[in-house]
């Protein structure tokens, strides 16, 4: 009898003489399991599920002749009911008998073992994800509860359900920590659980789809939970303590922004000052480029036409244009002389614009000065109040990591067959809880 989870299945050939002339190979799920005559049989041990089982005629040299291999028959079996043991008949003329051997009992009488195929040996036949699959198979893909195991080490026990993995099962890597949740292939994706070799959770939480943690989640270290953060596989310091010296430290760095800000007004009033003298700069070279091209309608007269459909709004837009160009290119004229001398007048213009820039830098210093000591100021009032400060930081931020387990553990009360949830099961030690989702 065969074991209560898997079956048997003895395949042998019948047939005249005709059909022994030649010889015959058996292959199961196409993989060739060996020669087979009319006076023998094969011992397969399966999984349940489907399976498909040929007979063929070998190619070999006949009399000195080479002859041509052949198919003969083939039988795709549904065997479904594991403790059970089959037989499989092949014969000459291509057809093929399939009965339950214990309504035959004598069927195999006076035929020798030919070789015996154990379960364990067809696991490099179904490949899941890069790994040997030793389980049911369904439809030429893994299904059903089974293990599969990679060159690395690594191995799954579980349900797969049509070659894909679930959260029913358990992915345990090298290194002897182990993941049970949803899949991306055959990494980790969505909501699960990783867990150390001793027992201690590693990240109860989300996983993107490269398989790498992500974003707040739940651990434990020797029973107590811990929140725990990543960022893309990454841990981030999340200890209560130095998370609040780094927000003591962004607060001090924004109050001590603030105080300069008379240096900044200052700063401002410079920046907007060259700002003036290079747009004034911009705008004589954009002039002296542009406007003798530009300006013959402006003194001459020039004949004109009204753009066929123009509105009366893009009318007044096209004229008011005209004006402005107008406007610009007499000022321009206005200016006279050559351009050394229209520079020069520039130059007298931006004068008053570089006395008041020279006032502004003067002014800047002294701002400096001012700002530097109100700073050394309130560096020294929040030296002071330092520790204080990062106390109640720590004492904020243990709070708000405490409200999130509880958070966490009371959505888990109601779903207590989520992947995530695993942090929170009670369990013996060497006990490894389920998950269902």
């Amino acid at each position: 009898m065969p074991d209560p989870d898997k079956i048997f299945l003895y395949v042998y050939k019948s047939g005249g003489l005709m059909g022994s002339m030649r010889t015959w190979g058996i292959s199961l799920n196409g993989q060739e399991i060996g020669e087979i005559t009319s006076d023998d049989f094969y011992k397969l041990e399966l999984w349940p599920g489907t399976h498909q089982i040929d007979a063929y005629i070998k190619a070999e040299k006949v009399l000195g002749i080479l002859m041509d291999g052949k198919p003969v028959a083939s039988r795709s079996l549904d065997l479904d009911t594991s403790g059970q043991t089959y037989a499989l008949g092949f014969d000459t003329d291509g057809s093929s008998t399939f009965v339950n051997l214990a309504s035959v009992p004598n069927l195999l009488e006076n035929r020798r073992l030919a070789g015996f195929v154990p379960a364990g040996a067809r696991i490099n036949w179904y490949k899941v994800y890069g790994g040997n699959w030793e389980g049911p198979v369904f439809m030429g893909k893994a299904n059903g509860e089974g293990r599969i195991t990679w060159k690395n080490g690594a191995f799954y026990t579980g349900l797969v359900n049509r070659g894909s993995l679930t959260p029913q099962g358990i992915l345990t890597y090298p290194n002897g920590d182990f993941y049970q949740g949803r899949y991306n292939g055959f990494k980790p994706y969505g909501v699960g659980t990783l867990t150390a070799k001793n027992g201690d959770v590693l990240y109860a939480g989300y996983f993107n789809k490269k398989g790498q943690k992500i974003g707040r989640g739940i651990a434990t270290k020797d029973g107590v939970l811990q929140l725990v953060r990543y960022l893309e596989n990454k841990k981030v310091d999340n200890d209560p303590a130095s998370l609040a010296i780094s927000e003591a430290r962004n607060e001090e760095e924004k109050i001590l922004d603030s105080i300069q800000t008379k240096t900044k007004s200052v700063e401002a009033e410079i920046a907007s000052l060259e700002n003036a003298i290079g747009k004034k700069r911009r705008e004589f070279e954009r002039a002296e480029q542009t406007y003798p091209e530009r300006c013959h309608c402006a003194f001459n007269l020039c004949l004109t036409s009204t753009p066929r459909g123009e509105t009366s709004a893009q009318r007044a837009a096209r004229r008011a244009a005209i004006k402005k160009r107008n406007e610009a290119c007499h000022a321009w004229r206005a200016a006279g002389g050559t351009r050394e001398e229209r520079e020069a007048k520039l130059e007298q213009d931006l004068e008053k614009i570089k006395a008041d820039l020279k006032r502004q830098y003067e002014k800047l210093e002294a701002a400096k000065r001012e700002d530097s000591i109100l700073r050394a100021q309130k560096q020294a009032e929040l030296e002071k109040s330092r520790a204080e400060r990062i106390a109640l930081h720590k004492q904020k931020i243990e709070a708000e990591q405490l409200a999130y387990i509880k958070s966490q553990r009371e959505w888990c009360e109601a779903n207590k067959t989520s992947c995530g949830c695993l942090a929170f099961v009670k369990k013996k030690s060497g006990e490894i809880p389920t998950c269902s989702k």
